[in-house]
């Protein structure tokens, strides 16, 4: 038996894929396998944003996030995707819980200060990222907890402040430092690209396995950039606080956790410690 975090981008909420990953899990779950859901959901924000006549504001590919932001992260993450994802696992048999941050404190976290981002160009800029949050303690608990009782927990990327109010928090992130509290197996993140590239324009130029200096040249160099920047440097963090196995992989193609997690295969871009 295993601990396995698993992180979906928004995009993959679409079917086929949230059916094919979904099938992935309950094979997981049903192995004996303990497994645990994060969602992202940019796309449906960035969409709800400009419902509003208003753009998505990122730099650095971090997302600022207003008051307003805010109210309609939670509706759309807690309150659509995550009853998407709870419909499709349970549709394949598997009991899932739909959490955030806020539900039996298992994500606590502080409001970011302002903050020194470099963005693409090598510009330093001192940010202020509204209602985000930086994670500083993981209910492991409320986790193993579940997973006692053969419940695949849901988790949306929003963590709880001190006050108990809401604050979003990059699903990457969250998944990575949950991965890291419970000293996890694997942690594998979906989205609709093959891995990490060596060229972004060119999706042939796949990466197949990185080291953390190896992820480190190329943050310098640039080649990584944009949404991929705190993808990456969560990873490294997770490499660096003992998650074993860690991968980028594109979750619109079927079968993909089977091939990664049961048999071995090099499918995306596999992360590990230099020697």
């Amino acid at each position: 038996m295993s601990n396995i975090v698993i992180k979906v981008g928004g995009a993959l909420i679409q079917n086929p894929y949230a059916d094919s990953i979904s099938d992935d899990i309950a094979r997981l779950h049903q192995a004996g396998h303990n497994v645990l859901l994060v969602h992202g959901g940019g796309p449906q924000l960035d969409q709800a944003i400009r419902q509003e006549n208003r753009e998505p504001h990122k730099i650095a590919g971090r997302r600022v996030t207003s008051e307003a932001d805010l109210r309609l992260a939670i509706r759309v993450w807690r309150g659509d995707i995550s009853t998407q994802w709870i419909r499709s696992l349970s549709l394949k048999g598997v009991m899932a819980l739909a959490l955030t941050g806020q539900d039996a404190q298992l994500i606590q976290a502080v409001k970011r200060p302002k903050t020194e981002i470099r963005n693409d160009r090598g510009i330093v800029h001192t940010v202020d990222f509204g209602y985000v949050g930086d994670i500083k303690n993981v209910n492991t608990h409320v986790i193993e907890a579940l997973w006692q009782a053969g419940i695949v927990p849901v988790v949306a990327p929003l963590g709880a402040g001190s006050d108990g109010s809401l604050l979003n928090i990059n699903a990457d992130t969250i998944a990575t430092q949950i991965a890291i509290a419970l000293c996890a197996d694997a942690l594998v993140l979906l989205s609709n690209i093959d891995g990490l590239l060596q060229n972004p324009s060119d999706p042939q130029s796949r990466i197949p396995h990185i080291t953390d200096r190896g992820v480190q040249e190329l943050l310098r160099d640039g080649t990584i950039r944009t949404g991929m920047r705190p993808k990456v440097e969560s990873i490294v963090s997770a490499l660096r606080q003992g998650v074993s196995q860690v991968h980028i992989a594109n979750g619109t193609k079927r079968d993909t956790l089977h091939r990664i997690l049961i048999k071995k295969e090099l499918v995306g871009t596999n992360f590990s410690m230099s020697p």
